[in-house]
């Protein structure tokens, strides 16, 4: 998709439309990440079945508010006891 403002062309990619969900998600797939856990302040359009990878923080606070900081410790220490069970998990 292109634009006009100007006189100058711009184009506009998937990337620029998407949400901030949809650029993580990409982003892990592509990777092949299994086990992985998003900090972001835009839960905005996060499918429901990631929602246990968001650690959803606040714009003016991020991760000096302590219960988000309590769900990062509790997000990353499922992260490691999956991959103690079993290593290969954390690819595809």
């Amino acid at each position: 998709m292109s634009f006009k403002r100007d006189g100058f062309r711009s184009l506009t990619t998937w990337w620029d439309e998407a949400t901030r969900y949809q650029q993580i998600k990409r982003y892990a797939t592509r990777a092949g990440l299994v086990h992985w856990v998003a900090i972001d302040d835009q839960p905005e359009g996060w499918g429901a079945g990631d929602l246990d990878k968001l650690v959803h923080t606040h714009g003016d606070t991020g991760l000096s508010d302590p219960a988000v900081r309590a769900l990062l410790i509790q997000r990353l220490g499922q992260i490691h006891a999956a991959h103690l069970v079993d290593p290969m998990t954390w690819h595809d």
